[in-house]
């Protein structure tokens, strides 16, 4: 009887083992529900991208891009571990075939072109871009720039580089926590407990830092690698158990629905990614789980050809909608019908004879002549876009010289601008710069706007004759009480309020503050509200008190300033809605 149940027992682990090793043979072959699922995802940032109505959240595909990401790259790494078999270095060299050469023959064109088309500031811009995409870095250099939904962003020809960064750096990263965790511990269980635990920290750090950090949290991979371990999650929970036919199907049309909801419900100013990137997170899991061969939504050959273009369309796309501002058409749906067209005739020319031909086999390189190769097309491309940077973009005869010297308005600023005016994320070390000699004539104070404007107080000096004090902190009005959670506005004011005790009751003050921003938020798209506040919160909306509120503080702060000097207020300064020597010089060459 003992055999008989012994025999019995083995008879069951045997068949298990053999569904498992079935399901997990499924898991590793290709899967048309996945490609269909990038369909989808680059559909929604394409039509996002290009302002087509109805997609206002598209740009939930790139998180969806992510979760994939996660998916595909867990099941090679574990699949390697447990075979015995993963080589970190044949991984990396994997993923630079899959993402580099369509992303140096990108770069190399738009410099290509940007040497007639792009002025001085524009091209050097282009080129410092390039290079920082091109180090899979350039997240980490858009964050320190504007925001990605401000108007800026449009004239930034490689913005999405930053999704693929973030990829890259992910998959530096990955390979090596598992391999570690592996090493220690060899189980499959011991992976699992290692991404649950991650996913949990880089969830939390997204929630708390993205209305904290916004641009930090948008573009940086600790509050976006989430995203990726939820799909890896899904291969290291799933991959021995698949659901039956009926609850496959119900799975992956409530994950689509998740995802279609966020594109249609979420916009530019839901803060992202944070909670409400839970919605396409888990939308696209569901798809994941699903698992659905030949899929009506996803396994159509329009999902596939689009599911195999999506990197090359995703790459290109975005050019085109910059291209369309730069030509001031973004809002013709004609031009916006070609420009999408477009961007899909380039991205199967992409696909067809760069992508493709890197990844066949008929090519294949030793692992040292893959990575040179890789490295030197980098250099190609990336040596250049040095030498322009280095040169500012201006090149004697590139461009007629109107066109250039219209264009380098936009440097027209105060070359101190970095020395003087104060770090808001920095300790409260206010420097004190001076202008001009001799006696001191004047104290300017306030935010940006006041060190733009310091130099034309010194410049209208009678004779040119005197020094100018310069207090400045950016986002921070001279009205007492002003709150921002990210600046020390309060203390810089109250510095001003008592390093002026100490000068001559004659040296007048002149207060200049962006009024706009912090009375009903301004024209900023990423600004859509006050800028401060007045009770240490954050204020959702200008409204009848919050004016009081601000009115009240300026004029309490410029009378404390009066008891001792005379102190006057410039008006605010007017914001014209674009830049203005880029449209200048945009005009004049196109003429």
């Amino acid at each position: 009887m003992t055999t008989i149940l012994q025999a019995s027992k083995q008879a069951s682990k045997q068949a298990s083992k053999q569904a498992s090793k079935q399901a997990s043979k499924q898991a590793d072959s290709f899967r048309d529900d996945i490609n269909g699922l990038r369909a989808w995802a680059v559909v929604a940032v394409v039509l996002y991208h290009f302002g087509v109505p109805g997609f206002a959240g598209g740009f939930v595909g790139v998180d969806v891009f992510f979760i994939i990401s996660g998916y595909l790259m867990t099941r090679i790494i574990v699949s390697g571990l447990e075979n015995g078999r993963f080589d970190l270095w044949q991984f990396y060299l994997a993923r630079g075939k899959r993402i580099v050469p369509a992303l140096v023959m990108l770069c190399a064109l738009l410099l290509g072109l940007g040497w007639f088309a792009l002025p001085g500031p524009d091209y050097r811009q282009l080129a410092t871009h390039s290079i920082s995409s091109l180090l899979f870095i350039s997240n980490i250099k858009y964050w320190r720039e504007a925001g990605y939904f401000d108007t800026a962003s449009h004239e930034k020809w490689l913005l999405h580089t930053w999704s693929l960064s973030v990829e890259w750096q992910f998959y530096l990263l990955l390979p090596l926590v598992l391999w570690a965790v592996w090493r220690w511990r060899p189980a499959a269980k011991t992976l699992l407990v290692a991404l649950l635990l991650g996913l949990a920290a880089s969830l939390a750090l997204s929630v708390v830092a993205t209305p904290w950090k916004p641009s930090a949290a948008f573009y940086l991979l600790p509050t976006r690698a989430w995203e990726m371990l939820s799909g890896g999650l899904v291969f290291l929970l799933l991959r021995e158990r698949l659901p039956s036919v009926v609850i496959s199907r119900l799975l992956e049309i409530i994950g689509l629905a998740m995802i279609a909801l966020s594109v249609a419900v979420f916009s530019k100013d839901t803060p992202w990614p944070g909670s409400s990137a839970l919605l396409p997170v888990a939308g696209a899991t569901l798809v994941l789980i699903a698992a659905r061969s030949g899929s009506f939504w996803t396994g159509s050959r329009i999902a596939q050809w689009l599911g195999n273009n999506s990197y090359s369309v995703y790459l290109w796309h975005w050019p085109c909608v910059v291209a369309l501002v730069y030509l001031e058409k973004q809002h013709d749906p004609l031009a916006i019908t070609l420009a999408i067209a477009l961007s899909l005739l380039l991205g199967e020319i992409s696909y067809r004879w760069v992508e493709t031909p890197a990844r066949h086999k008929r090519f294949s390189w030793s692992a040292g002549r893959t990575a040179f190769a890789l490295v030197a097309v980098i250099a190609l491309v990336a040596l250049p876009a040095a030498w322009i940077r280095a040169e500012n973009g201006v090149m004697e005869g590139r461009l007629p010289a109107a066109v250039e010297k219209l264009a380098q308005g936009a440097l027209d600023r105060n070359p101190r601008r970095g020395e003087c005016i104060v770090n808001p994320a920095a300790a409260l070390i206010i420097p004190e710069c001076r202008y001009g000699s001799g006696k001191l004539a004047a104290i300017v104070a306030g935010d940006s706007h006041a060190a733009s404007v310091v130099r034309s107080v010194e410049a209208s000096l009678p004779g040119r004759q005197g020094e100018v004090l310069d207090w400045t902190m950016s986002g921070c009005p001279m009205a007492l009480g002003a709150w921002r959670k990210d600046r020390f506005c309060s203390e810089f004011v109250q510095f001003a309020l008592d390093r002026h005790n100490s000068i001559d009751r004659h040296v007048p003050l002149i207060i200049v503050n962006r009024t706009t921003v912090y009375a009903t938020g301004g024209n900023e798209a990423s600004s859509p509200r006050p800028a401060v506040s007045f009770s240490h919160a954050a204020v959702s909306k200008s409204d009848d008190q919050h004016l009081a509120a601000y009115r009240d503080a300026l004029v309490r702060t410029s009378c404390e300033f009066a008891r001792q000097r005379p102190v006057y207020l410039l008006r605010p300064i007017p914001e014209m809605g674009r830049d203005v020597p880029s449209f200048a010089r945009k005009m004049l060459w196109t003429g």
